[in-house]
């Protein structure tokens, strides 16, 4: 069974992704797709799920004694495969007691890395003043070989809130917008290790949508506080969600075939 592991510090999306996946998946807007979940991975989602249909977006993962993971099984067209998504908060990434998190981390053969374009300037985002993308990337590399540094893990890299218009313009270039947020000691910490494959994904569970005079907008509105974020129009005309399902394709394409 091919397990994925999804990790970034708080708040950087990894819940909603894994909602939206679900979403997209369930509306069979993605044709060839198929997500089937145990019942309490399946409650876990469609809760989770009605919370983006309402227009708002899920709270940052509570810290608690267990990590839950829920697993599913994704097939595309021809390819299936058995996951576990493991659901686990953000502060974990910079706390010291993380030992269960790594370990579940090293079993996995591909892993989801939550970039936020925003949290290098929000120290609160890691869980202290200390902490940030160059700390936190040298700790997960160095925990998952601290073991066995001949471990295949595959990175998918996803850059989230690619629908605001400060992001967008670097849509187009997202190893270099990748290197401009977390810096190019950890970019190159990321793709130039000895074993496993790495790829940059402009994603936006929110999305973007046209106006009927032809204006392209982020499918997100502001309340109150900056961090007060909603989508606009969640409903199916309108909300789009951006390439999302993109890293999911190249964890597939380069799984091992042993575990397809």
């Amino acid at each position: 069974m091919s397990q994925i592991g999804i990790w970034g510090p708080i708040s950087s999306g990894k819940t909603t992704y894994l909602a939206s996946v679900y979403v997209v998946i369930e509306a069979r807007t993605q044709v060839g797709w198929r997500m089937d979940a145990l019942p309490s991975a399946r409650e876990f989602i469609q809760n989770t799920a009605a919370i983006l249909a309402k227009g708002r977006f899920p709270p940052p993962t509570e810290l608690g004694r267990n990590i839950p993971y829920y697993e599913y099984e994704i097939s595309n067209g021809k390819k299936k495969a058995r996951m576990a998504f493991m659901d686990a908060p953000g502060g974990l990434i910079s706390s010291s007691d993380n030992k269960e998190y790594f370990n579940m981390l090293r079993q996995c053969h591909s892993i989801l890395l939550m970039i936020d374009p925003d949290a290098s300037t929000q120290s609160h985002n890691f869980g202290s003043s200390e902490e940030n993308y160059f700390t936190t990337i040298h700790r997960l590399i160095f925990e998952l070989e601290d073991i066995n540094s001949k471990q295949e893990i595959n990175f998918a890299v996803c850059i989230t809130k690619m629908d605001l218009d400060r992001h967008w313009v670097k849509e187009k270039d997202p190893h270099g917008y990748l290197r401009e947020i977390i810096g190019p000691v950890p970019y190159n910490k990321i793709f130039k290790r000895k074993y496993g494959k790495a790829e940059v994904f402009p994603i936006s569970v929110a999305g973007r949508y046209s106006t009927p005079n032809g204006h392209e907008r982020p499918n997100v509105i502001f309340l109150g506080e900056k961090d007060k974020l909603f989508i606009a129009k969640p409903d199916e005309k309108y909300w789009r969600p951006h390439k999302i399902l993109d890293p999911l394709n190249w964890i597939f394409a380069n799984m091992p075939r042993r575990l397809r």
